[in-house]
């Protein structure tokens, strides 16, 4: 197997579930981002008949077992997509099914696509749902302060740990004790921007496909903190969530 007929595969494998996909020659490695959350990493041999990967599950912290499932190392077509099929298996297990079902959707649609169709969607499109940016209403009318006040109000008891950059127009804190959030304005272009920090490699800001409003104003603000609330929410188990609000209830 060549280097590029391993993010083939990869891609194939993962399409509608996967973005960022990029290749490494240099280091015989195919990376991805799954389901927004975990980052994947594939790896050949320099003889091309040898595979493995790692999946980094936290910042810092990788895993290349699965619950006790190792992945074959051979490098053959099928044994590939097994792995890859185990990786995936564990990646849902770590997910809710609320969380999954946008992307299960997506995967639906795809396999009832003709020949050309899927070809289409498959090399031509990115992961992941697509939508069209428009930047042109991009206005400001808050400073990080502001934003900081904002937010705070938005968020109470959900999110700690704050923190303001006034050099860098920017915040962050950890919301629902799990989530490290980025927002900050964009010093050139006065354009609102967030990020959920998924792991010590990659950040989503994707939001399965929701697109964040770019203006800076507070409407446009509360719009966007309110996607990245029901984003963060989705990944978190229903019973995680009902502990938590009790806590936070009993402890105000």
């Amino acid at each position: 197997m060549t280097i590029n007929e391993l993010h083939d595969a990869v891609k194939r494998f993962f399409f509608g579930k996967a973005e960022r996909l990029s290749v490494s020659p240099s280091y015989r490695r195919v990376s991805c981002v799954i389901y927004e959350s975990f980052r994947l990493e594939c790896f050949l041999s320099n003889s091309g008949d040898k595979f493995r990967a790692r999946l980094w599950v936290a910042p810092f912290a990788h895993v290349d077992s699965f619950l006790g499932k190792s992945i074959s190392e051979t490098a053959k077509p099928e044994e590939v997509k097994q792995s890859l099929k185990t990786i995936d298996s564990y990646c849902r297990l770590r997910l809710p099914e609320k969380f999954l079902a946008p992307y299960d959707k997506q995967s639906r649609m795809v396999s009832k696509l003709d020949g050309n169709a899927r070809w289409r969607a498959l090399v031509l499109e990115p992961a992941g749902a697509v939508a069209q940016k428009n930047i042109g209403d991009a206005i400001v009318a808050i400073e990080i302060n502001q934003l900081y006040a904002i937010a705070k109000g938005f968020f109470g008891v959900r999110a700690e740990q704050w923190k303001i950059d006034e050099k860098r127009m920017c915040i962050e804190f950890i919301l629902y004790d799990t989530y490290l959030v980025h927002c900050g304005i964009e010093p050139q272009t006065g354009m609102f921007s967030a990020r959920i920090v998924m792991g010590e490699k990659f950040a989503s800001s994707a939001f399965m496909g929701k697109l964040l409003p770019l203006s800076a104003d507070e409407a446009s603000v509360r719009q966007s903190l309110k996607i990245i609330d029901e984003q963060c929410r989705l990944r978190l188990p229903d019973k995680f969530l009902v502990a938590f609000e009790l806590y936070k209830r009993t402890k105000s």
